[in-house]
């Protein structure tokens, strides 16, 4: 087996035969010869694949992969169409643990699935403060909820599990309709005899009530014994390096309790969203920094453009705007995927692979340099940034540089003229009021 380096593949590695960088020189080489020796003899291989230049985002760096300096530079009294979040209320600080989106009741309760297996309840306290529920919280794993959608009338909400499936959990009592709370039933587990991997997002089509999931990857999150928790965040991060495109979305029945593939093939799916008149889904596949316009009715079904791609941020969650038809916000839960450098040098990523897993924590608080939400509107052009692609565009962000108000959003809910943030990586949610007219 041989390989040749590319050119252009040095600045990666940061080498230089400047005399004072030698020994640092040295150093990546043994690094990476080491890592390479390790994945020989582990017989790990990541299956890399190379993905299509044009579907890479807007990376910083100079030239063509110049992202949009404006989303770094919110303005500040919050009211423009790039805003801060300062005005962001940081909710259940030390107890909200890696909840990545925040489901709003019919009475404006919040749901708080954390990384631990809990659905946890909040009610709205005086002002516009919410209070923890006196109700104990329900376990809903093993494996880690992430992606849920509460009924119209509150008793009963969807989870996406990653490790099991598609859920129905019992908020309520009440034996009359046969409720019983933390109740926990399985409606989809697999489709085409295969088990699902990685559940991750859940929505369901305001026309006809059919409910619609995405399956990440086809490979297990694998449990962090020493966390505690089931880590998506490495499944994401292994998916990515091997250039893994068995993401899915789904459709589940439930008139008939039968699950369908939609569509296959994709770049890691994750948040997704059916538009207001159920004719498309919008699904993020965030292995390429776009979200996909996946056709649900007419001629096109079961096929899939791009929505908007080349998203200045890795893209999670998406949900629905009532303001307007064909609105959606999208969660940026970071800056632009660092794993993306590695896409053309197939050899690089199999060698460093598990190097680059093991240093992923490391890695992740260096390279989120902005968190926040982008307002996505089809039909329109991006007036923030304009080197998007697709049929949308990006009409308004929320940015925190700094990630102090919200951080690692990898959700959004919009619920009247508030919206609530997500909190991937961190221990608190937020919540802020959006102007009246945005």
């Amino acid at each position: 087996y041989s390989f040749q380096i590319p050119p252009n593949a040095v600045p990666i590695l940061k080498m230089s035969t400047a005399g004072p960088n030698v020994p640092r020189r040295l150093v990546y080489l043994s690094v990476a010869a080491a890592a390479a020796a390790l994945s020989w003899n582990r017989r790990l291989s990541f299956g890399a694949r190379v993905v299509r230049p044009d579907l890479l985002p807007l990376l910083p760096g100079g030239g063509q992969d110049t992202g949009p300096v404006s989303l770094l530079l919110p303005d500040g009294d919050g009211t423009g169409a790039v805003s801060g979040a300062a005005s962001a209320v940081r909710l259940f600080e030390g107890s909200a643990a890696g909840v990545e989106s925040v489901v709003v009741r019919p009475d404006g309760g919040l749901i708080l699935l954390d990384k631990y297996g809990y659905l946890r309840e909040a009610n709205p306290g005086p002002g516009r403060s919410y209070v923890p529920s006196q109700r104990p919280p329900l376990y809903v794993g093993p494996g880690r909820p992430l992606g849920g959608h509460v009924s119209v009338d509150g008793t009963s909400v969807l989870v996406c599990n990653s490790l099991v499936g598609l859920l129905r959990v019992d908020l309520a009592t009440d034996p009359a309709r046969g409720l019983v709370r933390g109740r926990t039933e399985l409606l989809s587990g697999s489709v085409d005899g295969r088990p699902f991997h990685y559940a991750n997002d859940v929505d369901v089509s305001p026309t006809d009530g059919s409910v619609y999931f995405t399956s990440s990857v086809d490979e297990p999150v694998r449990y962090n014994a020493a966390a505690g928790f089931y880590d998506t965040l490495a499944a994401y991060a292994s998916a990515a390096l091997r250039g893994d495109a068995s993401g899915a979305l789904l459709r589940y029945d439930p008139a008939t309790g039968e699950t369908q593939k939609i569509i296959g093939g994709l770049f890691y799916a994750n948040g997704v969203a059916v538009s207001h008149d159920g004719s498309y889904a919008a699904v993020v596949e965030t292995g390429t920094h776009r979200v996909l316009k996946v056709h649900l009715t007419g001629p096109k079904k079961g096929t899939a453009t791009t929505l908007i791609g080349r998203i200045p941020g890795s893209p999670d969650g998406i949900s629905r705007s009532e303001t307007a038809p064909g609105r959606f916000w999208v969660a940026m839960v970071a800056g632009p995927n660092i794993f993306l450098k590695l896409t053309p040098y197939v050899w690089l990523r199999e060698a460093c692979g598990p190097l680059l897993l093991g240093m992923l924590p490391t890695l992740i608080k260096k390279v989120i340099p902005y968190t926040g939400a982008l307002l996505v509107q089809e039909g329109l052009d991006s007036v923030i940034c304009p080197g998007t692609t697709g049929t949308a565009g990006i009409v308004r962000a929320v940015v925190d540089p700094a990630g102090k108000h919200i951080g690692t959003v990898s959700g959004v809910t919009e619920a009247g003229n508030t919206l609530f943030f997500g909190n991937l990586g961190g221990n608190f949610v937020s919540y802020m009021d959006l102007p009246e007219k945005y």
